[in-house]
């Protein structure tokens, strides 16, 4: 179902914990229904990359079956969920985007790490997890210290924690839950407006964010506009890579940071020249999802509406 890549050879062990999401996307009079979440964009571009990819997310008993298409890539444990999320991108007749959340799934919580190993038989530590929450609920309290022991690597998206959902309308919210998760995270990406609702609310530059939580980098992107990196008392900037054209409006920036933490990890070493290189790749990607020829788009469709 991917499209054609050329065989690599296993990098290792990863795993993407957060929201598994059903995504609606309106434009006008066109409606598409997809797998959405970075669990799926993430964990979908480290399978392609070569890693041996396991997923862990809460989602109804009943729409287990429509997730085929992850199972075929990646090793997917899902537990049990009262509701699921639903996720609505709704572009306006004025090029702005509306955001809803209709349903949410339960959180994940330090008990469902126990509960994941036990069930795929895993070794408890894994080279690289990945945390990609939706919103600030999707983790309980406990859950991000609980995954730390269990990462070698630990990387996340600033997304989810810095959303609330007012009614059903997606807003930008800080959430100080991000304050006590931070501190065991080793690589943030965050989006241009969503470093600005942190800054805001924390008063932190960039750098000083990466000291103060140790962080080995601060991925901030800008869409098309590129974006920069912050090292320990080091600051880069990459370029976009424009697509040829748009067909996937979702999920650029979670195969952006997979593409990245992807090609970072396969050395131990990160010369300057090495990161930059990682993120042109990243860019490339990223480009490539946009337009349709990274994943398989038929493969992200759902028959159903959410």
């Amino acid at each position: 179902h991917f499209m054609s890549t050329s065989p690599k050879v296993k990098s290792g062990r990863m795993g993407v914990l957060g929201s598994l999401a059903f995504d609606r996307l309106e434009r006008g009079t066109i409606v598409q229904n997809r797998i959405g979440g970075a669990l799926t964009y993430s964990g979908l571009t480290a399978a392609k990359l070569g890693w041996d990819v396991h997923l862990l997310a809460r989602v109804p008993d009943s729409s287990w079956s429509e997730l085929s298409p992850l199972a075929a890539h990646c090793h997917t444990q899902w537990l049990p969920s009262k509701k699921k999320t639903c996720f609505v991108n709704r572009e306006r007749p004025d090029s702005q985007r509306e955001q809803l959340l209709t349903s949410t799934s339960d959180p994940l919580s330090a008990s469902d790490l126990a509960k994941w190993h036990a069930i795929s038989q895993q070794q408890p530590l894994l080279d690289w997890i990945h945390l990609g929450p939706l919103f600030p609920d999707d983790f309980s309290a406990d859950f991000v210290p609980a995954v730390r022991p269990h990462a070698r690597v630990l990387s996340a998206d600033l997304q989810g924690w810095m959303r609330a959902v007012n009614g059903v309308k997606v807003v930008p919210a800080f959430s100080n839950k991000i304050i006590h998760d931070l501190h065991d995270v080793d690589w943030l990406k965050a989006s241009l407006e969503e470093w600005h609702v942190f800054s805001q609310a924390t008063a932190f530059s960039p750098a000083q964010a990466v000291s103060e939580f140790s962080l080995k980098g601060l991925l901030i992107s800008a869409g098309d506009r590129g974006g920069k990196i912050i090292l320990e008392g080091h600051e880069m900037n990459w370029a976009a890579e424009i697509p040829s054209q748009v067909r996937v409006e979702t999920g650029a920036g979670d195969v952006f940071m997979a593409a990245f933490m992807s090609e970072m990890l396969q050395h131990q070493q990160h010369s300057f020249e090495h990161i930059e290189a990682c993120l042109l790749r990243a860019a490339h990607i990223a480009s490539l999802h946009v337009s349709g020829t990274w994943l398989d788009e038929k493969m992200l469709q759902l028959d159903s509406g959410n």
